[in-house]
């Protein structure tokens, strides 16, 4: 009894692996899948719902084996994939190198050949790649630039056309990249934070003169500045600012508790004149709630800001600072 009972246990532990390469006449036709097993991690694999053929793309062959456990094989870290066209971060690794791969490959009847997009050095156990789809077909991804270089013009955003063309849309400090929407690409920095940039690969569509955004709902109209927000999880919340008419909507805050398990801040818009637009970002805890609270003018035409004042948490005062920064930015212009 005993034996047939385990016998159902791996049973039902390998049913969704299996049902994954199931055939299938509905549905996407090409599936990506992990490839594991107890002692390997991270492989990769590729299933055909229409013939119910799977294969293997890259094989789980890292380990962390006795006696020395230095890493050896290959894993997968992350992977894209549109349609049958898959792109994925391979990394390799032996007692005296770690390197990592962007790889390449048409799963269907297409040219079969792996295509290495771009390898580079894997200088610590973060990471080191990241990449994602854009909606026209083209591949995104960050690589090192000269892993010694100061963390602000070390890595490059590139873009590699579905014919193979590459070009470097942007330097920085770019680490993970993920797709935000058809049109645009985020990345988190190397360094630290999450969201820490966007760039649009294609013109958003607009409605009265606004960029309109997939992740971002509008929050409110103040007269002719409308603000956004985007939440990524449950510890960060994106804010964008746009002036109607002006086709432009840039990040303008950013609240959350940053995996700080309830420390963090909540922003909240508390009034605008014109273009000049005021926030609230309260700083609290899980023991005391909240602390205080700064106030911020922004020039809602490019999101920056122009002044602030620390206040307390009730809304008079909060009110009472948003007016004290209008009428100094009335006084210098």
């Amino acid at each position: 009894m005993r034996i047939v009972l385990l016998a159902l246990i791996a049973l039902l532990l390998a049913a969704p692996a299996a049902d994954a390469c199931a055939r299938r006449d509905t549905g996407p036709r090409w599936v990506i899948v992990r490839a594991e097993s107890d002692s390997e991690e991270g492989g990769l694999r590729s299933c055909d719902r229409r013939t119910g053929r799977d294969r293997i793309l890259s094989a789980p062959t890292f380990t962390y084996g006795a006696p020395d456990y230095v890493p050896r094989g290959t894993r997968v870290d992350a992977w894209t994939q549109q349609g049958p066209r898959v792109a994925w971060i391979e990394v390799r690794a032996d007692p005296a190198t770690m390197t990592a791969s962007i790889v390449a490959l048409d799963v269907s009847g297409g040219p079969r050949r792996r295509v290495v997009v771009a390898r580079t050095p894997v200088v610590t156990y973060v990471q080191p790649l990241g990449l994602t789809r854009l909606h026209s077909g083209s591949l995104a991804y960050s690589v090192w630039d000269d892993p010694a270089a100061p963390a602000d013009t070390r890595r490059r955003l590139v873009v590699r056309r579905p014919e193979g063309r590459t070009r470097v849309a942007l330097r920085g400090d770019i680490g993970r990249v993920d797709r935000d929407d058809r049109y645009t690409v985020r990345w988190a920095s190397v360094t630290g934070g999450d969201a820490a940039g966007y760039l649009d690969f294609a013109r958003p569509p607009r409605r009265e003169g606004c960029p309109v955004r997939e992740r971002f709902a509008s929050t409110r109209w103040y007269g002719d500045v409308r603000v956004t927000r985007a939440d990524y999880g449950v510890d960060l919340g994106v804010f964008r600012v746009c002036v109607r008419g002006s086709g432009r909507d840039p990040v303008f805050a950013r609240d959350g508790d940053n995996e700080t398990f309830g420390n963090g801040t909540t922003l909240k818009v508390i009034g605008a004149d014109g273009t000049l637009l005021g926030t609230a970002t309260s700083q609290f805890s899980r023991y005391d709630g909240c602390q205080y609270a700064t106030v911020t003018v922004h020039d809602a035409t490019n999101g920056r800001a122009l002044g602030s004042e620390r206040t307390g948490c009730d809304k008079a005062g909060q009110t009472a600072a948003f007016r004290r920064l209008l009428a100094a930015q009335r006084a210098r212009s």
